[in-house]
């Protein structure tokens, strides 16, 4: 093996550790054998890791890593690069058993499959999944519920089981989605599966006054069959009153053909485990009725998998390389090599230690732990980084070594943000379970306008600070560079997005914390001034633009900021809605509600929305094997809006916002007026990193619908309008007042 050229201590523990985390991450997440089931890998990390940075040439660690890895991935060889070892799959054989008589196992993933998020999935071809009440089928309709809050409801249905598994339960199912982010209501009509006889189902409470949406249907967790008919919904004021008849859904099925679902009745968006499909196989009334059937467990997840022979070849660095199969055989009780069963017994009896060394007290293997998870993820799950130009590949060694050093939290914290920032990823997020709260704030805001950072809006006047001042230096530093420096941690997908985060009202634990400025005031006077950060209770300008909910601007003219607006506040509004001659509305920020304002203006249902793309993925490094597209279904609503309507966006519209604004072009719902949007939307895929860690990150590719490029783009402004600092020191919102200028016409 070649002789490595001397490094330091801190270099060569680094090259070991980037090796380990390679193979470690091929081994977890697509080694085929069933070895790695259920294996605690946190704990596999902090037992491997202080043996990995003690060798001392790539020999050592070719060493290190086969005992480490042998035990839980058989297949698995590790060589020196300048003597490669051909894949040779005749030593993936089992013996002499037949294998055309056995399942060949291999890994499929629609992004990181959770457990909290189906739309993200795991699965293991030729592998029986186990059933657990985890795993739940729903089958449901969505119906507004301005009319019914208050009123007391009646919900019942035909239901009939066959189980096939002691997990077998289900039966209606009813949830009331309230206002204002209140926890929605569940109700649900539980029965273990017992006789297949057809028997009715009821649930009856009352509305909350508090209602948004009503969502109804049956569910089943388990194995074996469900079937559904006759679902019928009732409300009534008082007790004493007659129950009236409610379904707006078709609820006996008749009208449906065999083997599809209903109109305006949904599944969630992957039924890995389910079928769902109206039958006239078997029904309580009339001919058909709904049936959900759990799948046969060798069903894939999509088309593209491995076969046997199917391997990967990697070069390591540290003049190693890698061979490791991606497709093995197996029996009901085992995959094929086996690996040697006193070795894996002593390696899950070490790891059940969980052993950190002593002369570490600062956890250094712990956070190294994480920084290798949260590598890893991004490696293999994240779909931007052909348009974030980036090399993950080569920041890996970087990171490593920037963990060793910085060995304080918040220095940990801001080295996992930088590189969490390389990607771009604007909804790439790491949290750690420190359980210490940050209520202090800065006494302004201030933002990113005509290359100058301007103060906005000042909370305490005590700093003599007035909006539109031009900061000039922050703590004795230039307030760009200053603002350079923080924008290393964020990962914003455009530069007009990184500026305005960079600018956000970062919240401290120490009210005594101070900040220096020199300010240009509009005076022409330079002052120097020092102020706490200890401003308490208020609304940060990057998540919203104002406090309003709604206003009515002038006759005919309303303005609604969708941050705070809630469908209660919709339907309170809806009569004079219905009268407006326009209406405004300020999507910079989050919406704090679902997008019913928008089904408002539709005139049929959006059922081409198919813009979300979650990657298919059975090889490592981001080699994705084509997208699945995420349908979404968007149902006109009575009554229609016919105002004209006016959006205003800017750089803070990302994320579900964006997805508001691609409704509204895709269905030319109104004109947009501000700045472009942030440019990054999809569903985040959420992960424990281990260690009190969590990490958020973007985990499907989302388009126009033009198919062209939003990542980093964004959707620009059909009237582009940007703020000014004489706009700012006039008190005024120049986005707003371009948009009122439109609603006008």
């Amino acid at each position: 093996m070649a002789q490595p050229k001397p490094v330091s201590a801190l270099e060569r523990k680094a090259m070991n550790v980037s090796v380990f985390a390679r193979v470690y991450g091929y081994v977890r997440y697509f080694y085929p054998g069933d070895e790695t089931k259920n294996l605690d890998w946190n704990s596999f990390k902090l037992y491997a890791l202080p043996r990995v940075e003690r060798a001392k040439t790539p020999e050592d660690l070719k060493s290190t890593l086969d005992s480490l890895f042998q035990p839980l991935a058989p297949g698995l060889v590790i060589y020196d690069e300048s003597k490669p070892v051909p894949f040779d799959k005749s030593l993936l054989l089992p013996g002499k058993k037949d294998t055309s008589k056995l399942p060949v196992v291999s890994w499929q993933h629609l992004g990181l499959g959770t457990p909290e998020q189906e739309i993200y999935k795991d699965f293991k071809i030729g592998r029986a999944q186990e059933y657990t009440e985890d795993q739940v089928a729903l089958f449901t309709t969505i119906i507004p519920a301005d009319s019914f809050r208050g009123k007391r409801f009646f919900f019942r249905g035909g239901i009939k089981y066959r189980p096939t598994s002691e997990y077998a339960y289900g039966g209606l199912y009813f949830k009331v989605n309230r206002a204002n982010n209140q926890p929605p209501h569940f109700y649900q009509a539980e029965g273990q599966a017992g006789d297949m006889q057809w028997h009715h189902d009821n649930i009856d409470d009352v509305i909350d006054d508090d209602a948004e949406s009503i969502c109804l249907g049956v569910w089943f967790s388990g194995s074996g069959q469900l079937w559904a008919d006759d679902l019928t919904f009732f409300t009534r004021n008082d007790d004493d009153d007659d129950w009236i008849y409610e379904n707006k859904f078709d609820g006996d099925f008749e009208t449906t053909k065999n083997g599809a679902l209903p109109k305006h009745w949904s599944v969630p968006d992957i039924n890995q485990k389910y079928k769902i499909e109206t039958t006239d196989h078997d029904s309580y009334l009339g001919k058909k009725s709904v049936m959900i059937a759990s799948k046969s467990f060798l069903e894939p997840l999509f088309k593209e998998e491995h076969h046997f022979g199917d391997y990967l070849q990697k070069s390591l660095g540290n003049h190693l390389a890698c061979t490791m199969p991606l497709a093995l055989f197996g029996d009901s009780k085992k995959t094929y090599p086996v690996p040697d069963k006193r070795a894996y017994k002593r390696l899950l009896q070490a790891i059940a230690k969980k052993h950190v060394p002593a002369e570490h007290p600062d956890n250094t293997y712990e956070r190294l732990s994480t920084a290798i998870e949260l590598w890893n993820v991004y490696e293999h799950f994240y779909p931007y980084f052909g348009e974030a130009g980036i090399d993950w590949m080569q920041q890996l060694p970087n990171l490593i070594k920037e963990t060793y050093l910085n060995d304080k939290p918040n220095a940990f914290k801001e080295t996992l943000e930088k590189y969490i920032a390389l990607t771009h990823d604007a909804q790439g997020t790491v949290l750690f379970s420190d359980g210490q709260s940050k209520p202090f704030f800065r006494p302004f805001n201030w933002a990113w306008i005509e290359s100058k950072l301007v103060i906005t809006d000042v909370f305490d006047k005590k700093t003599n600070l007035l909006p539109g001042d031009i900061v000039q230096k922050i703590n004795g530093q230039d307030a760009k560079s200053y603002l350079m420096e923080i924008m290393q941690h964020i990962p914003a997908a455009t530069e007009a997005a990184k500026y305005a985060q960079a600018c956000a009202n970062i919240p401290v634990r120490d009210s005594d914390t101070r900040i220096n400025l020199t300010v240009l005031g509009a005076d022409g006077k330079v002052v120097k001034l020092a102020c706490k950060q200890n401003f308490m209770g208020y609304r940060d300008s990057y998540n919203s633009p104002n406090d309003w909910t709604s206003r009515k601007m002038e006759e005919g003219i309303y303005y609604i900021n969708l941050n705070n607006f809630s469908s209660l506040d919709l339907d309170s509004l809806m009569p004079r809605f219905l009268k407006a001659q326009s209406i405004i509305c300020d999507l910079r920020g989050i919406p704090l509600s679902s997008p019913v304002l928008l089904q408002h203006l539709l005139l049929q249902d959006d059922t081409s929305n198919n813009t979300m793309r979650v990657p298919k993925i059975i090889n490592p490094d981001h080699e994705f094997s084509g997208f699945w597209k995420k349908k979404q279904q968007l149902f006109a609503l009575a009554p229609r809006l016919t105002a004209k309507m006016v959006f205003i966006t800017d750089e803070r519209t990302v994320g579900y916002a964006e997805s508001f604004v691609t409704i509204i072009k895709e269905n030319h719902l109104g004109t947009m007026v501000g700045a472009p949007t942030g440019g990054i939307d999809g569903m985040p895929n959420e992960c424990d990193l281990g260690n009190g860690c969590t990490l958020s990150f973007t985990g499907m590719k989302v388009i126009k619908p033009d198919g062209s490029t939003l990542f980093g783009v964004g959707y620009a402004p059909d009237i582009p309008v940007s703020r000014t600092i004489k706009g700012v020191s006039e008190g005024r919102d120049e986005l707003l007042e371009k948009a009122l200028e439109e609603a006008r016409k």
